[in-house]
């Protein structure tokens, strides 16, 4: 019995032995397990914290590559607009408007640089660009007479003087580079200088008020092509504008010669004219079958000369219609009997005329004068030919009125019924600016010279 009891108990130690043995082992394989499952829940979260990384990467390339090639096309169309647009301020408006879009910024413009009284450099805001519910501040004074160095910006401005980018974010700037920042809602900048001939002109600007931006060596390289084009626009319009008054300087002194001699022969020809006139006056007092001949003559001499002579009277050889037709009727009275009566109207300003047409000018309103006159005479020894004259600043109207009637089918302007006066006045009526009618009312002809611009010159 107790022998038994002995076996027994032996082989209950077993029996627990060997349980311990597999419990040990099954909690073993437990913890192995355990680890297992750890490990890998581990990997998984770091697998899904490196693929979330790798799509924001992607995401953030593909943004950067959009705005390369948006800010590309945009320099292209700036480029495009480079011959049409009306002056480098236009140009300037448009890449503005393109760039902001393009570039994805809050804010671009451009500033100029100048020198303040004192020889210190200043920069001062001319143009503005913001997206939509950023505040500009174009009218922001601090933007305006900008001092580079009081302002704390020299290493901008140094940087800037040679050629370089700035770049800026305002958790990485100095602290007037901060406080500035700050003041305009900057998180980050990028500044492009404008050189022009050389010379440090301005620079573009492009902020980003809503994140710290990083940009890209190719986002930098496009924006300075966009600032070249506008550089050379401005170079262009600088140059253009230095040749326009060159050429001015240059015409004004050949006009001032030109000026000088013109009067010292127009002085000359007057007095020969003058002499040429005493000459035929003293044939026609000796043969009365010519003097009418000579009459004409003489008229059309003295219109000459009095144009030649009002030349000579003014420094640049204006024309003035009042100053001429009061000499030519001064002349055409020494040569009739009949009395010439001059009356004028409203006169707004003095009416110049146009220096190349004066000569064809006078001897037109002498033709017409002359033709007046020899129609009174053979119609009322007594009769009197009226001269009126007014102008504005539009027009000279000129009436000269006689007693008499026109020819049966007379036409002036298909010269019917003209005489040799009246044919003279037509070839000589300047093509443009000037209109002469004839036209019957009652016992009278109205002959009306009309001058408009371009013969006319308002003062």
């Amino acid at each position: 019995m107790t022998d038994d009891c002995e076996l027994d108990r032996q082989q209950l130690l077993k029996e627990i032995r060997c349980l311990n043995a597999e419990n040990l082992i099954l909690k073993n394989m437990h913890d192995y397990v355990q680890t297992t499952l750890d490990k890998r829940t581990e990997n998984i979260a770091e697998l899904s914290v490196i693929i979330q990384q790798g799509i924001q990467q992607r995401m953030q390339m593909e943004d950067e590559i959009l705005r390369h090639r948006n800010i590309l096309i945009s320099v292209a169309e700036i480029a495009q607009n480079f011959l049409m647009a009306r002056g480098w301020q236009e140009l300037v408006e448009i890449a503005l408007a393109l760039l902001e879009r393009a570039a994805c910024v809050s804010r671009v413009y451009l500033f100029k640089n100048h020198l303040s009284a004192e020889g210190k450099p200043l920069c001062s805001q001319l143009f503005e660009k913001c997206a939509i519910d950023i505040i500009p501040q174009i009218n922001n004074l601090s933007c305006q007479n900008f001092d580079w160095l009081q302002g704390g910006l020299q290493d901008w401005y140094r940087e800037l003087s040679k050629g370089e980018v700035v770049v800026r974010k305002r958790s990485e700037c100095s602290e007037n580079e901060s406080k500035m920042q700050a003041a305009q809602q900057i998180l980050s900048v990028l500044v492009v200088p404008l050189f022009i001939k050389g010379k440090f002109w301005g620079f573009m600007g492009f902020d980003d008020c809503l994140a710290e931006r990083n940009w890209t060596d190719s986002e930098i390289a496009a924006l300075k092509s966009a600032v070249v084009v506008i550089a050379a626009a401005i170079e262009r319009e600088q140059s253009e504008t230095a040749l326009r008054e060159y050429e001015k300087m240059k015409l004004e002194g050949a006009e001032k010669q030109r000026d000088d001699l013109v009067r010292e022969v127009h002085h000359r020809i007057k007095n020969h004219l003058h002499g040429l006139s005493g000459l035929l006056r003293q044939r026609r007092n000796k043969k009365n079958d010519v003097h009418l001949i000579i009459d004409e003559a003489l008229t059309q001499i003295d219109s000459i000369a009095v144009v030649y002579g009002l030349q000579s009277a003014h420094p640049n050889g204006q024309i003035y219609f009042g100053q001429m037709i009061n000499a030519i009727i001064n002349s055409v009275a020494n040569l009739t009997t009949l009395s010439i009566v001059e009356t004028r109207g409203a006169e707004v300003g003095t009416c110049e005329v146009e220096r190349s047409k004066a000569v064809a000018l006078a001897l037109v309103v002498n033709e017409i004068i002359m033709n007046a006159i020899k129609h009174s005479q053979s119609a009322n020894e007594n009769a009197v030919v009226k001269v009126h004259h007014e102008h504005n600043a539009q027009q000279i109207i000129l009436s000269i009125t006689n007693s008499g009637k026109l020819p049966e089918g007379f036409d002036f302007q298909s010269e019917t019924g003209l005489g040799i006066g009246l044919e003279l006045a037509k070839s000589m009526l300047p093509g443009k600016g000037a209109k002469l009618t004839l036209e019957n009312k009652g016992e009278e002809v109205i002959a009306k010279l009309i001058i408009r611009e371009p013969l006319l010159i308002q003062v």
